[in-house]
């Protein structure tokens, strides 16, 4: 029982260490690559339809504001001691 216990608690600093510094990584990749396509979609919209991307750039307003939030959290993990991914991803 108390050796099951040890491999599950190895597996899981294990999979701290590599699954949560890839997933770090790929949010933060993942929130740069939607705003770089956001502020192309709504400067394609302005002359086409710029009502559209009036509302557009309002809804994308409230998105930035949450992924603002994120990123200070994804921050600090880099910033903990144990974190060994890539600081600044």
């Amino acid at each position: 029982e108390a050796t099951l216990k040890y491999f599950k608690l190895c597996r899981t600093e294990e999979e701290i260490s590599t699954c949560l510094h890839v997933e770090v990584c790929w949010l933060y990749t993942s929130i740069h690559d939607e705003s770089i396509f956001m502020a192309k979609a709504i400067d394609g919209l302005q002359q086409s339809n710029p009502v559209l991307a009036q509302e557009l750039q309002c809804q994308y307003h409230s998105h930035t504001a949450i992924n603002t939030v994120h990123i200070k959290c994804l921050d600090c993990i880099e910033m903990h001691a144990d974190f060994t991914g890539i600081q600044g991803s």
